[in-house]
């Protein structure tokens, strides 16, 4: 395939990830946005370009799961409800996970009771609509330290196994 080309994106390639003359980025610092806003994804990828991250958006629940799947993600923005879903069907996708990105639930009418729902049930936080870029950048930050964290605590063991006896 030439630099020209556009690889073909099938199922089969979505569902394992792995497509032809492409590379998987680094899913360690990728964001996949699930929201039918149009507004939302440009407001948050403004954002996250700011801080770095890659920036994936899908437009429904259906899109976001395949993404999710195929990509990979450190954390995931959902809205509260989708055209096909809602964000307790993105939380389900996200337990199938060894390592589970983070859910953020997004929406106009964040209150104490979604808020106490999204984190009972596992989510990791809640945040108004229209997105505030400094509760965005907020939010990023806790959920970078929280990754670099949780691969810290892992390192030790990859660094024993790598050096032990075969």
């Amino acid at each position: 395939m030439t630099a020209t080309e556009t690889p073909i994106v099938t199922m089969d390639s979505l569902e394992t990830g792995y497509e032809p003359g492409l590379q998987r980025v680094n899913t360690r610092a990728r964001i996949i946005s699930i929201s039918e806003c149009q507004a939302d994804h440009v407001a948050l990828s403004r954002i996250v370009d700011a801080n770095k991250w890659h920036f994936t958006p899908a437009r429904t629940y259906q899109e976001g799961a395949l993404k999710l799947r195929c990509l990979g993600a450190v954390v995931v923005f959902s809205d509260c409800t989708l055209p096909d879903g809602t964000w307790r069907d993105v939380l389900n996708v996200v337990a199938e996970f060894e390592e589970p990105p983070l859910l953020v639930v997004a929406s106009a009418f964040a209150d104490e009771l979604l808020w106490s729902e999204v984190l009972n049930l596992g989510g990791y936080d809640v945040l108004q609509k229209p997105y505030v870029q400094d509760e965005v950048e907020r939010v990023l930050d806790s959920v970078w330290r929280h990754h670099a964290h949780h691969r810290f605590h892992q390192l030790p063991a990859t660094l024993s196994q790598a050096h032990s006896p075969a």
